[in-house]
C-alpha cells in the first residue's frame, strides 16, 4: 500500500504525475501487446510441432491421379517399405472455397479433409470433440468441424453445411487446437475422395475412379526415425514430394524469434520513455521541495528516510503506469481477439499470467531504477543549505 505521504507527493502536481503514468503506460501498452502476439505465435509453434509429431506427409502431385488409378493398397505398402516408416495412410484434403467467394480471414485455409479410421486415431492426442460427438461409422453424412470454421460459417452442431454440391450434417465441433485443422471440415474418406473427382478436370474424370483417390499420404514413423531422411526418400519416388519437418519447424521458430527480438525493442523502448519521464518528474519534484526536504532533515530525518521516499514515489508511478498500460494492452488484445474470433480467423493473442506479471514488475522496477538519481540528489541535501533557498 501507498503510504498518505507518498500520495500527497503524487497529488502535488497532478498534471505533472499524469502525463508521467501515460508515458510510461504507452511503452507497456506496446510490451504487453508485442509480447502478448509473441506468446501465442510460441503457442501456435509448439502445438504443431506436436501435431506433426511422429508422421511424414508425402503429398501426391495432381499430374499423377491418373498414374495411382487402383493403386492405393500397392502405393501404401510401397511408402510403408521406406526405412523407417510404419505404416502410411491415404488421406484427401481440398480447398473449402474456391476463387473470390472465400472470405477475408487471417489464418490457416478452410480445409476440407478425408480421414481413414487409422488417420482420425492419431489425431485423437491433437483434437478433442468439444461440442456433440464424434465420427460416426457407417453414416457418410455426418462431418465434423473446426472451432474457427464453426465461428467463421456461422454452423452448430445440427446444422448443415454444403460441401461440392452435397448436404452434411455437423455432428460434433472440434475444440481450439491452434492447429490448421481448427479451420478445417472433417469428412469420410470416401466422401471427401468424390469431392476431389468432382474437382479434376473433366478429361482426367474420366479416367480416375473416385476410390483410387488421395491427395497424400501419412506415413507413421517408427520410434527414433529422423523424419528428414524418411522426407528426402520420398522426393526421390516419382509423383511424390514432402517437405522436411525440421525445416519447417525451423522456419516457425526463426518466425518465433523474430518476435522476441520485437518484444525486446518494445522493452527498450518503454525502458526509455519511461525512464526519462520519470527522472524529470522526480526531479523536477525535489526541486520544488528543497526546503520541505531540508526542514525535515534538520529536524531528523536520516538521509536513507528520505531516499526512500523519493524512490518510493517513483517505484510508485511507475506501478500505476504499468497498470495502466497493461489495462490498455489487455482491453486492445481482447478486441482484436473478438474481431477476429467473430470472423473465424486465427486469433493473434494470448495475454499469459507471467506476463501480465512480468509487465508490471517492468515497470515498478524501471519507476525505482529511475528515481535513484533523484533520490540520491534529495538525500544528500545539505540542510542549512537548502533552508536558505526559496
Amino acid at each position: 500500500m501507498l503510504s498518505s505521504a507518498t500520495v500527497r507527493s503524487l497529488l502535488r502536481r497532478p498534471s505533472r504525475t499524469l502525463l508521467t503514468i501515460l508515458g510510461i503506460a504507452i511503452g507497456v501498452m506496446a510490451l504487453v501487446t508485442v509480447g502478448a502476439l509473441a506468446a501465442q505465435l510460441r503457442r501456435v509453434v509448439s502445438r504443431s510441432e506436436a501435431a506433426s509429431q511422429g508422421v511424414v506427409l508425402a503429398f501426391v502431385a495432381p499430374e499423377a491421379f491418373p498414374r495411382i488409378e487402383a493403386q492405393l493398397p500397392r502405393l501404401s505398402k510401397q511408402l510403408s517399405r521406406i526405412p523407417g516408416v510404419e505404416g502410411a495412410v491415404p488421406e484427401v484434403v481440398l480447398p473449402f472455397h474456391f476463387g473470390p467467394a472465400q472470405r477475408e480471414r487471417f489464418g490457416p485455409p478452410q480445409l476440407i479433409i478425408g480421414l481413414p479410421d487409422r488417420r482420425a486415431g492419431l489425431l485423437n492426442s491433437t483434437l478433442s470433440i468439444s461440442t456433440g460427438s464424434g465420427p460416426a461409422s457407417g453414416d457418410e453424412r455426418l462431418v465434423q468441424v473446426g472451432s474457427d470454421f464453426a465461428r467463421s460459417e456461422d454452423v452448430g452442431v445440427g446444422d448443415v453445411v454444403s460441401l461440392y454440391g452435397s448436404s452434411y450434417r455437423v455432428s460434433g465441433i472440434y475444440g481450439q487446437s491452434f492447429t490448421v485443422f481448427d479451420s478445417a471440415v472433417f469428412a469420410p474418406f470416401e466422401e471427401a475422395q468424390r469431392m476431389v473427382g468432382q474437382a479434376v478436370p473433366a478429361a482426367a474424370r474420366r479416367r480416375i475412379r473416385a476410390r483410387d483417390i488421395a491427395t497424400d499420404f501419412v506415413l507413421i514413423l517408427k520410434p527414433g526415425t529422423d523424419p528428414s531422411l524418411v522426407a528426402d526418400r520420398i522426393n526421390l519416388i516419382d509423383g511424390f514430394h514432402a517437405t522436411d519437418p525440421h525445416r519447417l519447424n525451423a522456419g516457425l521458430e526463426t518466425t518465433a524469434r523474430l518476435f522476441d527480438s520485437i518484444i525486446f525493442g518494445a522493452a527498450l523502448v518503454a525502458l526509455i520513455i519511461g525512464a526519462l519521464s520519470v527522472v524529470n518528474t522526480m526531479a523536477t519534484a525535489v526541486r520544488e521541495r528543497t526546503r520541505e526536504i531540508g526542514i525535515r532533515k534538520a529536524l531528523g530525518a536520516s538521509d536513507a528516510a528520505v531516499l526512500a521516499e523519493v524512490m518510493l514515489e517513483s517505484a510508485a508511478i511507475g506501478l500505476l503506469g504499468g497498470m495502466v498500460g497493461l489495462l490498455g494492452g489487455a482491453v486492445l488484445c481482447a478486441y482484436l481477439d473478438a474481431r477476429a474470433a467473430a470472423a473465424g480467423s486465427l486469433q493473434l493473442f494470448d495475454l499469459t499470467p507471467s506476463l501480465s506479471l512480468g509487465a508490471l514488475a517492468f515497470s515498478t522496477l524501471l519507476g525505482a531504477a529511475s528515481g535513484i538519481a533523484p533520490a540520491w540528489g534529495a538525500a544528500r541535501l545539505n540542510p542549512t543549505e537548502a533552508l536558505r533557498r526559496l
